[in-house]
């Protein structure tokens, strides 16, 4: 199983770091605890250069969120990726580190500028110790992929008697199938979760709540069931069944239909049941 799991697959690591922009301020922290007469109360944080912050932080979540929905998880700080979908996802991430790169050069050229709005900004608040120096800012931002091959118990070839070697090897074959299954009941949690929250939208409609039905429950499942063929690592029929199973019996009706139609309704909600209940035995 695992062999062939190298050959149609990879590992591939996601690093981003940036400046936190928002800094505790122990000195205004300590001024409201003896204001109010209060200990241990809370920490009082400053915001800074929030907007240009923001710009670049809003770009490495963009990047995350893509990561995430085209991987799934395999051990920490690696992810497993299909090969098949590897130039694709390359060439995103490749655009949203040249996105966040030039975000980060427009910053660090105007930072001085934002130095001298930040001490109108922050007034009494303001501490120049809070912020980089101009000249290491940039080191603050980093991006990077890193792929991997997936390693098997053929790849151990450290020099022990046979029977470590064997043993070990095992272990790591069990590993290997164990991360394997881990990561397509992942797939399948997704699956189970996106039609669960339209379920349980549809249902608090249905007796009377305030609800709004918005587009996106339809457009989030159906993006996840077009996605499913580069999230299937083991080729899983069942899967992909359930998935054409999903667009055949509830994506098809408009959300409008949905909440205004009773019988369209309380047909949406019979399907999303049958389908949960069906999903139950993969999670």
């Amino acid at each position: 199983m695992s062999e062939k799991l190298t050959e149609k697959a990879l590992l591939v690591s996601l690093s981003i770091s940036q400046w936190g922009a928002r800094v505790e301020d122990k000195k205004a922290t300590k001024e409201v605890e003896t204001k109010f007469n209060a200990k241990k109360a809370g920490k009082f944080y400053k915001s800074l250069m929030e907007e240009s912050a923001k710009e670049i932080a809003k770009i490495a979540s963009r990047a995350r969120q893509y990561h995430y929905e085209n991987t799934l998880p395999w051990d920490k700080g690696r992810d497993v990726l299909l090969s098949e979908n590897y130039l694709d996802y390359r060439e995103k991430m490749a655009d949203f580190e040249r996105e966040m790169n030039h975000k980060v050069d427009e910053f660090v050229a105007r930072y001085e500028q934002e130095i001298e709005y930040e001490k109108q900004r922050l007034g009494g608040l303001f501490n120049i110790a809070d912020y980089p120096l101009p000249e290491t800012l940039r080191t603050k931002y980093a991006f990077s992929v890193t792929p991997e091959a997936i390693q098997t118990a053929d790849d151990f070839r450290v020099k022990l008697n046979d029977e470590e070697v064997d043993r070990i090897k095992k272990e790591i074959t069990e590993r290997l199938e164990n991360r394997q299954k881990e990561a397509m009941r992942d797939v399948w949690k997704r699956l189970y979760d996106v039609v669960g929250h339209m379920a349980e939208k549809i249902k608090d409609k249905d007796i009377g709540k305030n609800v709004a039905l918005h587009q996106s429950l339809i457009d989030n499942i159906t993006k996840l069931c077009d996605m499913l063929p580069k999230l299937n690592l083991t080729g899983d029929e069942e899967l992909d069944k359930m998935a054409k199973e999903i667009k055949e019996s509830i994506t098809k009706y408009p959300v409008d239909d949905i909440r205004d139609y009773d019988n369209i309704r309380k047909h949406v909600i019979s399907e999303t049941d049958k389908l949960l209940s069906k999903m139950d035995g993969f999670i």
